[in-house]
């Protein structure tokens, strides 16, 4: 994107690069190398996704190839990681279930309301 590699600084030799790489985490990393070049948010997501230690965090090939940065399609959706996946999975079940709890409460209560009803029409 640079044509640089976003963590070489310009007093490294190999050794002191792949020291560096090793043992810091990549996010410190990925932050200091995008406050010294501009990259855009498209850019900086890919970069993020494409790195990532955990392998369900980290884009798959396909997932890498689908990013509007690389499809120049820029209005499409960010496709999500693994991870992503599995925690928008979470909350829409969680959502179902609180949807169906909300149905059961209403039911309930109209039950209730219509039982009401009958009883005092039955006293009349």
């Amino acid at each position: 994107m640079t044509g640089k590699h976003p963590f070489y600084l310009p007093n490294d030799n190999e050794k002191s690069y792949i020291e560096r790489i090793s043992k810091d985490k990549i996010d410190v990393l990925l932050e200091e190398s995008f406050e010294r070049w501009e990259f855009s948010d498209l850019a900086k997501s890919l970069i993020r996704k494409l790195l990532a230690r955990g392998i369900t965090d980290r884009y798959t090939v396909n997932q890498a190839l689908a990013h509007p940065w690389i499809t120049r399609r820029l209005d499409d959706p960010i496709p999500l990681t693994q991870n992503e996946s599995n925690f928008q999975l979470h909350l829409e079940v969680k959502l179902k279930g609180a949807q169906q709890l909300m149905l059961v409460l209403a039911i309930t209560q109209h039950g209730k309301q219509i039982k009401r009803k009958f009883n005092q029409e039955k006293l009349h």
